[in-house]
């Protein structure tokens, strides 16, 4: 089972925190996104984190594959460092959970990561919190985008002319 997690934070205080399982194929079997609280980036993206295993638990998947685009995320988790409160308070939240599960973390680049992205940035504007199965038509794309043989690319308006 894979999870991609993200936390997008906002100058104010709000953060959008969304992540999705996978199964092998790319299916997605479950997605969250909500608004919540965090003091900075890494706050957001323990909070994303948590809340990804959490709905794990509560489904029943205890072998996962976490996958950030944050790699001071994963280096804060896994080795013992200072820090102020609010991160160590989510992190000993994860800590707590992740004993009950065999969990892989690995970094992916923010362009491998697009569906979480997608997820921590949906609705932007209002206070919707969704957990669902099915997933909207934009983030299905993006998960479709995954079981393709090419890398991503990225290419502007105006290159279009050109091929």
């Amino acid at each position: 089972m894979k999870i991609n997690t993200d936390g997008s934070f906002s100058e104010w205080g709000a953060a959008w925190v969304g992540g999705g399982f996978r199964d092998s194929s790319s299916k997605c079997l479950l997605f969250f996104h909500a608004l919540t609280e965090a003091h900075d980036a890494l706050e957001a993206e323990l909070i994303a984190v948590y809340w990804a295993l959490t709905f794990a638990l509560k489904s029943a998947w205890y072998k996962l594959w976490i996958e950030v685009d944050s790699i001071q995320l994963i280096i804060f988790l896994n080795t013992e460092q200072l820090s102020s409160w609010h991160h160590i308070h989510w992190k000993q939240k994860i800590g707590n959970l992740n004993k009950l599960f065999k969990v892989n973390m690995s970094f992916i680049y923010r362009e491998g990561n697009q569906p979480a992205n997608w997820l921590a940035r949906h609705d932007l504007y209002t206070n919707s919190i969704s957990v669902a199965t099915r997933p909207p038509t934009p983030l299905a794309l993006l998960h479709h985008d995954d079981k393709l043989e090419t890398s991503h690319l990225r290419i502007k308006a105006n290159q279009l002319k050109d091929l």
